[in-house]
């Protein structure tokens, strides 16, 4: 689809033992298939696409990952986003995720300055992660996109937020199982055990680079993200099967 529609596109496959990736991207003549043929993680994959997208020239690229879905639609969208404010991004803004969640009291294309933002969906400016040295590949999944945003802040940058992106959908392909709690329907899944301490000890080293840093903002925000996180993986043993 992202080939037919005539952009340029980085796959990094952390899977290369499955072929079906591969075989696809042989035949189409704008995809560039990337992997160091094991699963390296996040961090890595996301500096290596980077990294490469800046020597070829790029100024700004647009991540998903395997499980967000996104059309056409959404990368218009995008596309006419960049067009129109590249200037003014590329000297401020590290991240700027897009969200299809609805406000209409915003502006077309208007950026909500954040203090964190996730990696998918998120549009990289890609000189200034150059001077941030890139994702930091020490994080293999968890924290890797709340690292970029400190370092970002501890460096004069900003993070933001564009609403009312047609056609994203960060959830339909999530295996989560859907609770009502408090009289919400809340989302929950379950993680092995592995998950769940390779997740914490993601948070406990960035409240430390925040403090270490004098950030206690941001070490705030990830101490209360890790209990929320702490508080889901309780919850989803009372609510979720396993399976």
């Amino acid at each position: 689809m992202v080939s037919s529609a005539g952009f340029n596109l980085y796959v990094f496959d952390n899977s290369p033992s499955e072929t079906k990736i591969r075989d696809i991207t042989d035949n189409c003549y704008n995809i560039k298939y990337i992997t160091a043929g094991k699963n390296l993680g996040l961090g890595v994959g996301l500096s290596v696409i980077n990294a490469t997208a800046y020597y070829e020239q790029y100024t700004s690229l647009i991540f998903f990952d395997q499980d967000t879905e996104f059309t056409v639609e959404t990368l218009s969208y995008i596309y006419r986003f960049v067009c129109s404010k590249d200037g003014d991004c590329i000297k401020n803004y590290a991240v700027v995720m897009f969200s299809s969640r609805t406000d209409n009291l915003k502006l077309e294309y208007e950026i909500q300055d954040a203090q964190v933002v996730i990696s998918s969906g998120s549009l990289f400016y890609l000189n200034i992660l150059e001077k941030l040295n890139w994702h930091n590949e020490k994080y293999f999944v968890d924290g890797v996109d709340y690292e970029v945003c400190l370092r970002a802040r501890l460096n004069g940058f900003k993070v933001g937020v564009c609403y009312n992106t047609p056609g994203l959908d960060h959830v339909v392909e999530q295996p989560d199982k859907f609770v009502n709690l408090c009289g919400k329907s809340r989302p929950l899944r379950r993680y092995n055990v592995s998950r769940i301490f390779d997740a914490i000890g993601a948070y406990i080293k960035l409240i430390f680079s925040a403090v270490k840093s004098l950030d206690f903002k941001f070490a705030g925000i990830m101490l209360r993200s890790c209990a929320i996180y702490v508080l889901g993986q309780i919850v989803s043993r009372v609510y979720v099967k396993q399976g």
